[in-house]
């Protein structure tokens, strides 16, 4: 039998004080808009358009990078660096998290929480298999650009081996990913209306 996951890890109270303070009882939205890998990275403007289309609809958005970055400096919510137990905080009161394929979204899947990830040419390689267990209520949501903008659909990179020199820049299956996909997945999801 399939282990059963934690959904909900015991926290300080002075952290969930002050996630409470933070969500203040809005439907937040996590985004997570960085990676380990910077090829590994979405555009910084597709980022924003998510972003625009969520506050547009009530929703408070909450970034989080682990180092500065200028672009999100104009979002209303964003926050660098911070530690786990206050992203897991967070991610507990949120009502959908965003973000790559990166240690954040691993995180959210553990913890059952509704979770979209965006992902380059690996949609069906798998990476979170390990986080499906028999009782979880918000397995993770793939999203990556249709297979045909994405000739190197099946490169599963892993590390830093790259298929073509070119996929060190930047991932072109991700590059690929439109901020209007990535918002038609949000909206079917019906956590958002």
């Amino acid at each position: 039998s399939i282990p059963k996951r934690p959904t909900a890890i015991e926290l300080p109270e002075h952290v969930t004080r002050w996630a409470d303070e933070v969500i203040d009882s809005k439907p937040s939205v996590l985004l997570f808009p960085h990676a380990y890998a910077g090829s590994r990275m979405w555009v910084h403007r597709y980022w924003l358009e998510v972003i625009e289309f969520l506050q547009s609809r009530g929703i408070q958005t909450l970034v989080i990078t682990e180092n500065p970055d200028n672009v999100f400096k104009g979002t209303k919510r964003y926050f660098f660096p911070m530690d786990w137990y206050n992203i897991i905080a967070l991610m507990q009161r949120a009502i959908l998290v965003l973000g790559l394929d990166s240690g954040p979204m691993h995180v959210a899947g553990t913890l059952d929480v509704p979770a979209i990830c965006l992902v380059g040419p690996t949609i069906h390689f798998g990476g979170f298999e390990y986080l499906r267990c028999e009782d979880q209520n918000h397995p993770p949501i793939f999203v990556s650009s249709p297979p045909e903008e994405s000739p190197c659909v099946g490169c599963y990179w892993v590390g830093h081996n790259y298929v073509r020199k070119l996929c060190e820049i930047q991932c072109k299956a991700l590059y690929s990913l439109r901020p209007e996909t990535v918002i038609n997945k949000i909206e079917q999801t019906g956590l958002i209306r």
